[in-house]
């Protein structure tokens, strides 16, 4: 594919994630605590993210979030 389109991605590209209990209520996630994607996310409600890094590493850094969706805005 043509490079200028993989660097137009990474520029305007909006990753959006929704969160929804186990009740159908929804909520989304306007922004991440770091920068980087959600990798996981298990039964105890914590998310796993995957920061982005200028380095690359050898190995795979995760940071581990508590997540709940706010009852005031339901």
């Amino acid at each position: 594919m043509n490079p200028d389109y993989w660097a137009s991605l990474e520029e305007y590209r909006r990753v959006k994630y929704i969160l929804i209990d186990q009740y159908g209520n929804q909520g989304p996630v306007s922004k991440l605590p770091i920068q980087g994607q959600i990798h996981y996310m298990d039964a105890d409600d914590n998310v796993y993210i995957k920061p982005t890094l200028e380095k690359e590493l050898d190995y795979n850094v995760f940071y581990r979030y508590k997540i709940r969706l706010d009852d005031s805005k339901l």
